[in-house]
């Protein structure tokens, strides 16, 4: 596939605490592997390199250990920190970012976002209908949202979502709304295998 004037690398964020779901949710078998693994194959395969964003204490975890890290150079700033650390690594990159936690994201809706970037906006994302916002965890962040995060971050407010719904982003209308639905606890990864199990039998 051809990238858009400048190379275009995956990072998976996985350096969250993971507090609700009481254990790392990119550890997670949705799909016959972990979760950070099933993400890193979709990426891998639409992206120049893919990278686990992860925290220092992190990287020995058996499911991210063989693979290509985004060590975490800031401390409590969330999704913010990560895709800042991956900008120090690779600043003249744009970065798709995805969220580990999101199950039912698949390899169609990162083409569509892919296939619609617009490199002239701060960022490329999609509209998250249930939750009202541009979705901030499944987006291509361009070099210029730098200088727009950095100063949300400024502001003690280092929340991507503020920085989307801030700036000059081109949004979209996700394939399936679905795709954006996060896994934050038990009871919500016990409903996507039960989902799956009922697909498989119907």
């Amino acid at each position: 596939m051809t990238i858009k004037t400048n190379k275009l690398y995956g990072l998976i964020l996985s350096g969250g605490k993971s507090k609700r779901m009481g254990t790392d949710k990119g550890s997670l078998n949705y799909h016959g592997k972990s979760q950070v693994e099933h993400l890193f194959e979709m990426l891998n395969d639409l992206t120049d390199e893919t990278f686990v964003s992860c925290r220092k204490e992190q990287t020995e975890l058996k499911h991210i250990q063989g693979l290509p890290k985004v060590i975490d150079a800031f401390d409590d700033l969330g999704p913010s920190g990560g895709i800042l650390s991956a900008f120090n690594q690779e600043p003249e990159a744009s970065w798709l970012v995805l969220a580990c936690d999101m199950p039912y994201l698949n390899s169609e809706s990162l083409v569509h976002l892919i296939e619609n970037r617009d490199p002239q906006k701060v960022a490329t994302c999609f509209y998250n209908g249930e939750k009202k916002w541009p979705e901030p965890l499944c987006a291509i962040y361009e070099p210029s949202s730098v200088e727009r995060i950095n100063y949300y971050v400024g502001l003690g407010k280092p929340c991507p979502r503020k920085v989307l719904m801030n700036s000059e982003v081109n949004i979209l209308e996700p394939l399936e709304t679905r795709v954006l639905v996060n896994a934050n606890t038990l009871a919500d990864l016990e409903s996507f295998k039960k989902e799956k199990e009922n697909n498989h039998e119907a």
